[in-house]
């Protein structure tokens, strides 16, 4: 989420320097992740992702199920005594931790996929939005306010009046009285 909301500040930034200088600029910025986060499509984005992610971790959970068995098959005092079998058990043993690593790395790409996709249509609605809120006020520039890969957020301050969101929310059609801080 946060590369996405990275890359529409750069989109909007590039956007509002590429337009003609005004000497009375009205700027505004907008706190694009406390918007989303007041959507009901983003609920159910996050119901999904954890549907998913809970399916996922079951998947793996069987997995390592499956290898801890094998593992305590390969550590039995039977299975010392037939090496045959015991480089089998353990040539099983590596093909499941394979199987593992594979099944996580393969779940993370799959997880992040279905987020950026879920994401996608919920941030093109609030670009949609801050246009027209920008448009409708005058704005010749919008900052969204997101946070930072340090973890910091990008505006550590901005006065009250400048913070667009609430006419954002609105224009979304959530009631500002569910905007909470």
């Amino acid at each position: 989420m946060r590369k996405l909301l990275t890359f529409i500040l750069c989109a909007i930034a590039a956007t509002a320097y590429s337009q003609t200088a005004d000497p009375c600029q009205k700027i505004g910025f907008a706190d694009v992740e406390m918007i989303a986060q007041q959507l009901p499509e983003t609920r159910q984005m996050e119901a999904e992702l954890a549907s998913l992610g809970g399916q996922l971790q079951n998947q793996l959970n069987a997995k390592y199920s499956a290898y801890n068995e094998k593992l305590r098959d390969v550590e039995s005092p039977r299975a010392l005594a037939d090496e045959a079998s015991q480089q089998k058990r353990h040539d099983e043993l590596q093909r499941l931790e394979l199987d593992i690593r594979k099944f996580a790395s393969d779940a993370e790409t799959t997880f992040q996929k279905k987020q950026a996709d879920l994401m996608r249509p919920i941030l093109s609605k609030i670009t949609r939005s801050v246009d027209e809120v920008a448009s409708e006020n005058h704005y010749s520039i919008i900052i969204i306010n997101t946070e930072l890969p340090i973890g910091q957020k990008l505006i550590l301050f901005g006065i009250r009046e400048y913070d667009i969101s609430d006419l954002v929310l609105k224009k979304m059609g959530v009631s500002v009285n569910q905007h909470k801080r």
